[in-house]
């Protein structure tokens, strides 16, 4: 019969490794998260500026597309910050999304502008 001080030590090193292991888990479904949340961000960051140097050599809907793709990954960026639990980057985020939507409108009302005058 094991002494049960012997047994309590096992029983502790046990829990020990598991609740080990759950940390390991989670500090990996974390840095998933973080890791796909960063590269979103500088996904969309190198569409606006390419977006934008578009924008200067009248391209707008080539612009447009850019700025609505932007848009897409800042709003995934956004996701990602919020599963983290990181709310001052999630309404960043989602505010970036909001002004490259609004950027991708008016480039299209200006390629449209473009069109008319040129009929």
């Amino acid at each position: 019969m094991p002494k049960p001080n012997r047994c309590f030590r096992c029983a502790m090193f046990l829990i020990g490794i598991f609740y080990l292991g759950g940390c390991a888990d989670t500090e990996s479904w974390a840095g998933h998260h973080q890791s796909a949340q960063q590269s979103y961000r500088q996904e969309g960051e190198n569409l606006e500026k390419e977006a934008i140097r578009k924008e200067e050599i009248s391209e707008y809907l080539k612009a447009a597309s850019l700025f609505s793709d932007a848009a897409r990954d800042r709003l995934r960026s956004a996701k990602e910050a919020t599963l983290l639990g990181n709310i001052v980057k999630t309404k960043k985020e989602y505010q970036q999304a909001a002004h490259d939507f609004i950027k991708a409108s008016d480039d299209s009302l200006r390629a449209e502008g473009i069109a008319i005058r040129a009929q």
